[in-house]
């Protein structure tokens, strides 16, 4: 099965990667920004009840969205891999493949 989530779902997934990190609920959790490098990789940043801000890659975001697809939509941590992307007309997205391999 193939998924393609929208900015927001990606928005979602970083809110649960730094809640389970900072120990807090997604709601408390504030993306300042998400950005597109020319190499293709994706960055954003965000904080924690107001905290400090802090970075996060690639890596860390495919995470939160498996583990927001996980905890909220009871999909299978271990079957699943993805991408994410960005184009102009679509902003920021993830594909995410399950049970694929």
């Amino acid at each position: 099965m193939r998924l393609k989530l929208n900015e927001q779902e990606v928005v979602d997934g970083i809110c649960v990667f730094v809640a389970n990190q900072k120990n807090c609920r997604p709601e408390d959790v504030d993306v300042k920004e998400i950005d597109a490098k020319d190499n293709g990789d994706i960055i954003a940043k965000a904080s924690a009840h107001g905290g400090h801000t802090h970075k996060y890659d690639n890596d860390e975001i495919l995470e939160g969205i498996f583990q927001f697809l996980e905890e909220y939509h009871s999909f299978n941590r271990e079957a699943m891999f993805g991408n994410l992307g960005f184009t102009k007309t679509e902003g920021f997205f993830a594909e995410i493949f399950v049970n694929e391999r």
